[in-house]
């Protein structure tokens, strides 16, 4: 009982709550990988600490438990975003938690992950428990504890990232393991509100389904058939800020020909949905705030998609990602659309996601290679490459150096455009190689 008291003590004692503190403020910088969203993290704590302190009299046992719970949040986050991506969000607990099937994978493929989380909660409550006993009531009036609790909750909006205002799904993917949850909160309101879409969908009259048939032609003589969806090309022609893009990108891929455009909807980011799209010929942006987790929610529930056709047709299909296959859950997404194969980051031993493109044509060409060897279907083969995508503050392959520099007076505009030339360069030789 003494030594309980005298670690009591010590724990209460207003210099191990500042340490304490002080750690949690570290913690939050590596959590959040971005020091300009610690203040929102550390005022989502402070808020916590003003309840809980409202709530019980007790400021250590107030504070401790506030930085446990924050923490717990920050580590499923965390977790979540290793294996998909996408930090702890609300809609979790809409599109996921109600579907037992969730479980049963994550206990048979996560145990690992799960069980010292679990562990860890099952010790935090034990120790909150502790705490509550061992400290003591501050003789603070209630009125007092109201005004603390409301001066600590007015700071949470004050400090709101203002980058989190607008377009939040690109926040979710940025590894804000601490603020991310907090921040989805905001997206309640789309729960409610009635999306053009569905007005429309309602709006529309039943109509008889299309035949299930699929013309292949003659199946004896199919050519193999490769789609390469280039990260983050955009034809410099359009803005009037880069005086000479006009004509730019045909002329570092001389022999790729005329273009002839095809349309698909496209985004600034989020290239899975771009991707969505093409493959299923839905609109994503019909689908308004659920555009960027379709790939979660239309996961087994699109038929018909391009993939499918092809392997109706005989096709082997595959997809080469730059990404893991969990990301954004696009790999589970695109089986269930009709591809046989998902080749991901580590299929392709790629040691990082951002690669000049010729390092994704040379493992397409050795997967080319081994397909001819051992199957003798047809090839539907898409290749995601990743040289052009942003940032563009450093220089990528530094060495490597394009006829025409500089393309612009700006460093990263001029980057952007250097990284899109070597891009069509690498992407004439990989039809270079295809021709021969």
């Amino acid at each position: 009982m003494v030594q309980l008291q005298g670690l009591g003590r010590v724990l209460c004692h207003p210099l191990t709550l500042a340490v304490v503190s002080l750690a949690g403020v570290f913690a939050a910088g590596r959590a959040e990988h971005e020091w300009l969203s610690v203040p929102f993290s550390l005022a989502l704590v402070a808020a916590l600490a003003g309840l809980l302190f409202l709530a019980s009299g007790r400021l250590a046992f107030s504070v401790y438990l506030a930085w446990m719970g924050i923490a717990f949040v920050t580590v499923v986050s965390a977790i979540k975003f290793r294996l998909k991506g996408f930090s702890l969000h609300f809609y979790d607990t809409v599109f996921v938690s109600r579907d037992p099937e969730v479980y049963r994978f994550l206990l048979g493929s996560y145990l690992h992950l799960i069980a010292p989380v679990v562990i860890a909660l099952g010790l935090g409550i034990g120790a909150a428990v502790l705490l509550f006993r061992i400290d003591r009531k501050i003789g603070w009036p209630v009125s007092a504890r109201v005004l603390v609790m409301a001066a600590l909750v007015v700071l949470v909006p004050l400090t709101f990232p203002a980058e989190a205002s607008k377009d939040r799904y690109f926040y979710y993917m940025q590894g804000r393991h601490m603020s991310a949850f907090f921040v989805s909160l905001l997206d309640l309101h789309n729960l409610v509100v009635e999306s053009g879409f569905e007005k429309r969908l309602q709006a529309v009259a039943p109509q008889p389904p299309f035949a299930d048939t699929v013309d292949c032609g003659d199946r004896a003589d199919l050519p193999d058939v490769f789609f390469v969806l280039s990260e983050s090309q955009s034809d410099p022609g359009y803005f009037p800020q880069v005086g000479n893009g006009a004509g730019f990108l045909q002329r570092f891929a001389p022999g790729a020909g005329t273009p002839h455009q095809m349309q698909v909807e496209t985004f600034g980011g989020g290239t899975w949905i771009t991707n969505l799209s093409l493959m299923t010929g839905l609109s994503a942006t019909d689908f308004g705030w659920r555009s960027p987790y379709l790939t979660i929610t239309l996961q087994d529930k699109v038929a018909g998609a391009l993939p499918e056709v092809l392997a109706r047709c005989g096709y082997r299909t595959v997809v080469m990602t730059p990404m893991d296959f969990s990301f954004v859950n696009e790999g589970p997404f695109l089986k269930s659309i009709g591809f046989e194969t998902v080749l991901d980051i580590k299929d392709i031993a790629a040691p990082f996601y951002h690669l000049r493109d010729n390092f994704y044509y040379q493992a397409a060409e050795a997967f080319i290679a081994r397909h001819h060897r051992e199957d003798g279907r047809p090839l539907f083969l898409e290749i995601q490459t990743m040289f052009p995508h942003s940032p563009y503050e450093g220089r990528m392959e530094p060495g490597l150096k394009v006829e025409g520099e500089p393309f612009s007076g700006d460093f990263q505009a001029n980057e952007y455009l250097r990284r899109m030339a070597v891009a069509r360069g690498d992407f004439q030789d990989f039809l270079d190689k295809r021709q021969a």
